[in-house]
């Protein structure tokens, strides 16, 4: 069975030594990572993969995170009771669709984004995608952040 050495980066993150700034998950309210025993995947290009499929691809990620909480002693001294239990996936189907097959990288960029600002979806639509581009190119040349 596969164990996490100790000196490993992704215990480093988890227990917040990297990333300027940062913090130890366990302090964090919201993190757009599964620590409830819940995955939901926002998927832009729906009708690509069947829901088998995609969770068929994501069950290996629950497991690698289930053992970076058991290596970062994520859930204190008494351990998580559910630590071998199958995690829940939901797919949400009613999430913004690509039309492009090019846009996936910046759909995925967006939800983050509105999810971590609690935005709604109404106005991430694929007629604005090419403004987004131009938004983050003129974020990332200032590195300022402009409103949504």
């Amino acid at each position: 069975m596969f164990q996490m050495q100790a000196d490993d980066i992704l215990v480093d993150y988890v227990n917040g030594l990297h990333l300027i700034p940062s913090m130890k998950w366990s302090k964090v309210d919201i993190v757009y990572v599964p620590i409830n025993r819940r995955i939901f995947v926002y998927d832009s290009l729906i009708g690509i993969n069947s829901d088998n499929r995609l969770k068929g691809a994501i069950i290996p990620l629950a497991k690698v995170l289930l053992r970076i909480f058991h290596a970062t002693s994520y859930h204190g001294k008494n351990g998580d009771p559910k630590s071998e239990e199958q995690w829940d996936i939901e797919r949400l189907h009613d999430v913004p669709q690509q039309e492009y097959d090019g846009d996936c990288g910046m759909f995925l960029i967006k939800y983050a984004e509105y999810l971590m600002h609690d935005h709604p979806f109404n106005s991430l639509t694929d007629a604005r995608i090419g403004w987004f581009r131009e938004k983050m190119a003129i974020e990332l040349f200032y590195f300022k952040n402009l409103p949504m």
